[in-house]
This record gives structure tokens, sequence and C-alpha cells, in this order.
């Protein structure tokens, strides 16, 4: 039985299903609106939102790990329902039924919070890895070995990105000040203070490497690999803070981001100091490299066309590493090397 045949067994009713984080209150907000067109007795306001990440969103729709669903119309079988939508796609018993909307909305904000604050302490142990001499390899390999993290998020990065992420922590502060939790407020601000103070860190390790008019090639401009989303990434930040540095030129390469969608990123003035290009090895006559996505097609041109590249790159050479993308070092001939989290490395 289809969920069409279903509904049509219940002559009147309608079902509105918001698919996005949405503020806690805004269920019945919707409620109200529609009542006014329609008998809202009949009326079931579906909380079923989408866990799924921008460049994985099919595979993440097509087998998702759990479909969570909130505050329906008492008078249906709510299970029953969804289970007709979702044959053939979800296992029934990664169905969950929450009977608060709010529920639902909080935990959404929630998950993402863990997933930034996460980040965001690995980016402060980056830091620390760089100033004491220790390597955040060795780091991270010890923090995996305790299987109750998530690893896909124990990684170092220059800052984080996605919408997700960045507007849950932002409503998430709004909403600890709405209801009087003023202190606890200081802990999502705080950080997106920290994703903002990683982004500086980076910007200013290299104009102080660099020390002078350079071109810099930046390689990745979504906010993550196998993504043409561009939205929070931090490469627009980074990117923006550079061209604020006198004499600077910038070379951008992203394999999926358009050039158009690049250049609206940026003012008409700074339009004039950079160049989008269509291959990795059109960004190669710089002084310098700031890898910001790891793209592994970033990692095979480092490995299989190092001495190319070290022939074509302008002297003094820089290399800012923020993916792990170079393990051996070897070869980079007069390149001096920043690796995200490792002792930094004088010119080979």
């Amino acid at each position: 039985m289809t969920w069409t045949s279903r509904i049509l067994k219940m002559p009147g009713w309608k079902g509105v299903a918001i698919k996005s984080t949405v503020p806690v209150d805004h269920k019945s907000n919707i409620a109200n609106h529609i009542n006014g067109f329609y008998d809202a007795s009949r009326l079931s306001v579906i909380t079923n939102l989408e866990f799924f990440s921008i460049g994985t969103a099919v595979q993440d729709l097509l087998h998702p790990q759990k479909v969570v669903l909130g505050d329906f119309y008492e008078g249906l079988n709510s299970l029953d329902l969804f289970r007709d939508l979702y044959a053939g796609v979800v296992n029934i018993d990664n169905i969950e039924i929450i009977g608060s909307q709010s529920s639902v909305q909080i935990g959404k904000l929630l998950s993402n919070a863990v997933l930034a604050a996460q980040l965001t302490l690995m980016n402060i142990g980056s830091t620390l890895c760089e100033k004491v001499g220790s390597n955040f390899d060795d780091v991270r390999s010890n923090i995996t070995a305790n299987s109750r993290l998530n690893q896909v998020f124990i990684n170092s990065r220059s800052g984080y990105g996605g919408m997700g992420l960045t507007k849950d922590i932002d409503y998430l502060a709004y909403l600890c000040e709405y209801v009087g939790m003023t202190f606890e407020k200081k802990f999502f601000t705080m950080i997106r203070e920290m994703r903002r103070r990683k982004m500086d860190e980076l910007v200013q390790n290299v104009s102080h490497m660099i020390a002078g008019s350079k071109s810099i090639a930046i390689y990745g401009f979504s906010n993550k690999v196998d993504s043409d989303d561009i939205r929070e990434s931090p490469a627009i930040y980074i990117c923006r803070s550079l061209l604020k540095i006198n004499g600077i030129r910038l070379k951008i390469f992203d394999p999926l981001v358009s050039e158009n969608t690049i250049l609206k990123c940026f003012a008409p003035r700074e339009r004039n100091r950079i160049l989008v290009v269509d291959n990795t090895g059109g960004a190669w006559d710089v002084e310098a490299m700031v890898f910001l996505v790891e793209w592994p097609m970033f990692a095979t041109m480092l490995e299989e066309q190092r001495a190319e590249l070290v022939n074509t790159m302008r002297r003094p050479s820089f290399i800012f590493d923020c993916c792990d993308l170079i393990v051996d070092v070897d070869g980079f001939d007069h390149i001096q090397i920043y690796r995200l989290g490792k002792p930094k490395l004088d010119a080979i």
C-alpha cells in the first residue's frame, strides 16, 4: 500500500513535513498560519529533519542511519504512514518516533554542536602540537584508540565549514540567551570564535613566512571535499584576509566550484587580484601554495608531480599543507613546508 492510498483513506487529512532545522517553536507558527485556510483538526505538521551532508546527499538519503519523526496528528498511525513512505529504502527499525517536535529540533542542533565542538578541540590540539614540537598525527592515533569517539571528526583543519554547523551553533547561542542561560551562551559563542581564530592563525602564519609581495595559490574553495558547496567555507574568509595584505595576488583552483561562483565571493576591487585557474598545474607559478581541502588529486599532484612543481614555483617557495596531504617531505628542494599540527620544517 502506498503513501497516497493511505491518505485517500483519510479524507480531508493534510500533512506538512518540516525537513530543515527551524526554531523550536516554529511548528505552532506553521500550524497557526495554515489554520486560517484549512481545518487544523485534520492537519499534521510533521518534523522529519534531514541529516545528510552536501556531497553525499543521495547516498545518505538512500541509506540513512536513522529517520527521526516528531509530533504527528494523534489520530493517525504515524509509524504505518512513514513505513510506506520509506518502504524499500529504510529498515523499519531505523525509524524513531519522538513525541515532541521541539525535541527533534534540539536533537539536530546539539548533534551539530557536538561535531563543531569536537572539530574545535582538534584545531586547538593541532596548534598546541606546533608550539611544543609534537606531531598531531601521533596525538590523533592516541585519540582514535578510544572507540567512543567519532573518528571522522578527529582531524585538524583551518577552521571548519558547512552551513549546518555554523548556523546551528549561532542559533543555540541565541536560544540560550532567549531562555535566560546567558552563561551557557558563552560556550557556543566561543566555539564560533575559536573557528575564526583558527583561520586567522593560518593567515598570520602565511603573511609572516612569505613577508612581501607574493603570488599565492589556493587549492580548494568549497567547505569540504566532494562538494561544490561554498557556504561558510573557510576559504572565503582566508582569501579575503590574505587580500588585505598589500601586494598579495591569488590563484584559486577547485575541481567543482565554478569561476563565477568563486569571484562572486569578492568585491570588484578584490577580483582584480584573483585568477581562477581550471587545472592544478595552472597555479604552480607562485611563491606559495595553500591547501585548504583534502581532495585526493591534490595529494596525487604533490606526490607524482613533485619535481616539476618544485622547478616551476618561484623562490623563495612555501607550501602550507592544512589537509595532511604531504606524507613524505623528501624531494621538496628549496621549499619551506608548513604542515598543520606538525613541527616546523625549514627549507629542505
